[in-house]
């Protein structure tokens, strides 16, 4: 990639953080410029596609919505109420640019590694205006970005969503041995790329989050060293989830999921479970795309009800129908999905490779990903004594509301002269 390092006036800020963000799609739905904001510490959200009040983007996505409903408002909520559009630089023709040339990119890791480059390309040209910090997403942040930034004097700090790419080759390799057929293998050396820029992106950043124990050690373990690092878990999505009051004596009761339907989040796991139980008492029900072979999916989901891709704004009306959230993930950073469950007041059944903020026993239960036997006793608990699950849900929403905004913005105060 070949850029020019346009001139930062950084330096007329240095007395307070003023932070960009480089905002990776709708990812934790704007939580963090939300935070910034709240805090004072915004100054500028790159976000290829946004839809702002009156904008053309806007225009065609309704227009898309005729056609397409589903798809329209996945476009329309890429927005965030109250997060303020002038801070926000947006690029209508970047992004259609790059949601078209997806289909010419069979393994996803070369559409999201030729995708950072072009946004990297946008991003240098505008440059940084008077921010003094840049903070990204490793992986979808190109590292010449994190380079240049760090030349001109900004702080640079990446947060790394989910298990380093190492762990996670490590946990998909096993996945797809010991579920063969299930999805279609992704190239080993697609993956090996992905370990690079990580590397790469480590090396540019003075400072790394992440949203849990998990993948801090995760981080540890391929090298990066402890102080560089600071957990910050993932507050929730901010989207005001209401405390569901659900229903006493369900029939039958609800466990539900919602992710990608694949390996890496489970999925045969979930399915295996599902079969333990009488679908006339307990129904198993899966809100997702679905990334496996759909005639494997045909042959082994069993009871599991699968509903396939929903826009976001669909997916609260779905968690207030579930009473039990089952998440058995293999590889994760800190998964939104449980936080907003927990944030609805639903007990977990999840794993520690979640990274979960859950407590063992206090608001659900957390088992190893193949702790089938384990998995099926907790989820049978929940379902034969309504009080105990009420309570465990209760538990799950006080639990949530210890992290609010400030929990985000807090580690990026005093940390612009260096971490």
């Amino acid at each position: 990639m070949s850029v020019t390092s346009p001139q930062s006036d950084s330096s007329s800020v240095k007395d307070s953080p003023r932070v960009c963000i480089i905002q990776d799609g709708a990812r934790r739905h704007y939580i963090v410029p939300m935070a910034l904001q709240q805090g004072g510490l915004l100054e500028r959200i790159f976000a290829d596609w946004y839809v702002k009040d009156f904008s053309p983007a806007r225009w065609i996505a309704k227009l898309v919505s005729r056609f397409d409903p589903v798809t329209g408002r996945r476009m329309l909520d890429r927005r965030r109420e109250g997060l303020d559009d002038k801070r926000v630089i947006s690029n209508l023709w970047l992004a259609l640019r790059l949601a078209r040339a997806k289909k010419r990119f069979p393994v996803k890791e070369d559409y999201f590694e030729w995708a950072a480059a072009r946004q990297a390309e946008w991003i240098l040209r505008k440059g940084f205006g008077r921010s003094n910090m840049l903070y990204g997403f490793i992986r979808n942040v190109h590292p010449q970005v994190w380079r240049i930034a760090r030349l001109q004097g900004l702080t640079t700090v990446g947060d790394q969503m989910i298990a380093p790419a190492r762990i996670e080759i490590e946990e998909y390799q096993l996945q797809q041995q010991r579920w063969p057929g299930w999805e279609k293998p992704v190239p080993t050396d697609a993956l090996q790329r992905v370990d690079l820029i990580e590397q790469m992106s480590w090396e540019h950043c003075d400072h790394l989050t992440c949203g849990s124990d998990y993948v801090k050690q995760g981080l540890i373990d391929c090298g990066v060293a402890p102080e560089r690092i600071s957990v910050i878990p993932y507050a929730p999505s901010g989207s005001d989830l209401p405390l569901i009051e659900r229903q006493l004596h369900p029939d039958p009761v609800l466990v539900g999921f919602v992710g990608a339907v694949c390996l890496r989040k489970g999925a045969p796991y979930f399915f295996e479970v599902a079969k333990r139980f009488d679908p006339k008492r307990v129904k198993f029900v899966m809100v997702g795309p679905v990334q496996l072979d759909p005639q494997r999916v045909r042959q082994e989901c069993g009871p599991v009800e699968i509903v396939g891709s929903v826009p976001r704004s669909q997916v609260k009306d779905w968690l207030s129908r579930f009473h039990i959230f089952f998440f058995p993930s293999t590889c994760e950073g800190c998964a939104g999905a449980v936080l907003e469950a927990m944030d609805t007041g639903l007990p977990i059944v999840s794993t520690p490779n979640s990274g979960t903020i859950v407590r063992h026993g206090t608001d659900g239960f957390i088992h190893a990903y193949d702790d089938i036997d384990g998995f099926v006793e907790s989820i049978d608990k929940l379902v034969s004594d309504r009080n105990f699950r009420l309570n465990m849900g209760l538990n799950s929403r006080q639990c949530i509301e210890r992290y609010d905004l400030s929990v985000v913005h807090q580690p990026f105060e005093g940390r612009h002269d260096g971490c």
